[in-house]
């Protein structure tokens, strides 16, 4: 017989393996061993109690990825940390690397970084150090602040975003992250571009200069550095307005090609010099000057 020690949304720290994600709890759901429903499974469930069955301890050897499991279901469903749980994840923490492959851990931290308001979890995470051995020295909840932010203004959760809160006075770089958990190249480039803005001065700047750097980068990586801008301490009131802009942003097209120059006699490299000394131009003056302005200065 099983001793019961407690059970909450337990799921995938019981012996099937089974997901816990989805609206409600159901028997599925606390099922223990052999499919047996134990006595107040459901309730402890239904009031956010996430703890394992039996010997913590023995559970994480079975799957060291429990360890990030446990934190998981807590950041989506529990109340309060479950101390022994605590305990026996901090015990084992250093085997979880060497014992759980890069993509698995990956798609765990994803998940919990996805939960509406992981901010709880991620502070108990940093207290115990957990944070600074997945993601490198100084990683820190700044993820608190950021549900602040999305709350604010409007933002959805975002992963990826918040990963960036944590990491962003690590020095941790993507070929890091690469090597370590190996998500995907999408990811990793979002991680590259929004290492790539500069926002040097950006709390007094223009929609001219918004409209500059949405072009130059992209929408999604000036929102990406503005928001750990933000969290750096930052002005809010840049976000609002960069988000003002995002609102209304259609990229727009040059209109000067690279055949304007060829049916001016350019070639070779001063052809694609003059074409980016157009671009900058047209850049400059906030998309503004049209083809036969640009082309007035290039000789016939």
């Amino acid at each position: 017989e099983l001793e019961r020690e407690g059970l909450g949304l337990v799921v995938d720290l019981v012996a099937e393996e089974e997901e816990a994600e989805g609206a409600g709890v159901g028997e599925e759901d606390v099922l223990g061993v052999n499919g047996v429903l134990l006595e107040g499974a459901l309730e402890d469930a239904r009031s956010g109690r996430i703890v394992f069955i039996g010997d913590a301890a023995a559970r994480i050897r079975e799957d060291y990825l429990r360890i990030l499991r446990f934190f998981r279901f807590n950041a989506w469903y529990g109340q309060a940390i479950d101390p022994a749980g605590l305990a026996a994840c901090t015990v084992a923490l250093d085997r979880l690397n060497d014992h759980v492959a890069a993509e698995r851990r990956w798609v765990e931290l994803t998940k919990l970084l996805s939960a509406p308001d992981p901010s709880g979890v991620l502070t108990i995470l940093e207290d115990a150090g957990f944070l600074e051995v997945l993601f490198g020295e100084q990683a820190r909840n700044g993820v608190t602040g950021l549900v602040t932010l999305e709350t604010r203004f409007g933002m959805l959760p975002d992963p990826v975003r918040r990963l960036m809160a944590v990491i962003q006075a690590t020095g941790s770089s993507p070929d890091w992250l690469s090597r370590t958990y190996r998500p995907s190249n999408l990811t990793l480039r979002r991680l590259r571009s929004w290492l790539e803005v500069n926002l040097e001065g950006a709390e007094v700047w223009t929609g001219a200069d918004w409209r500059r750097a949405l072009y130059r980068f992209s929408p999604e990586a000036v929102c990406d550095a503005c928001v750990t801008r933000c969290l750096r301490g930052g002005e809010t009131d840049m976000l609002r307005r960069l988000l003002g802009e995002v609102a209304v942003w259609q990229r727009p097209t040059l209109p000067v090609s690279g055949n304007d120059l060829l049916a001016r006699g350019l070639r070779g490299p001063a052809l694609g010099g003059v074409l980016q000394d157009i671009e900058q131009r047209w850049v400059e003056s906030d998309f503004i000057l049209s083809r036969e302005a640009l082309l007035s200065s290039i000789p016939a």
